[in-house]
């Protein structure tokens, strides 16, 4: 009976461990990412498409050596405030 356990222990522990494993690599699930744009002065064009963001609190989202400030579109608009993905 012993011999039967100790493998049987073993490989129950390696299959739990492959689980954790795989599951610590998937970002959260309420992590929402979406395009992110920046303002470009332009009234015809306000918006040129830029990096992509999350919508969760946090750092802002920047682009560039000067951070300029990554929104998030809404109409044709982009005045939505967006975070760095973490």
């Amino acid at each position: 009976m012993k011999k039967f356990v100790m493998p049987l222990a073993t490989f129950a522990l390696a299959i739990g461990g492959a689980f954790l494993t795989t599951s610590m690599g998937k970002a959260p699930e309420n992590i929402s990412v979406v395009q992110g744009y920046i303002h470009t002065g332009n009234p015809l064009q306000p918006c040129e498409l830029s990096i992509e963001c999350e919508t969760t609190s946090g750092d802002f989202c920047t682009v560039g050596a000067d951070n300029t400030r990554v929104w998030g579109m809404d109409g044709n608009q982009c005045p939505v405030e967006l975070f760095k993905i973490q």
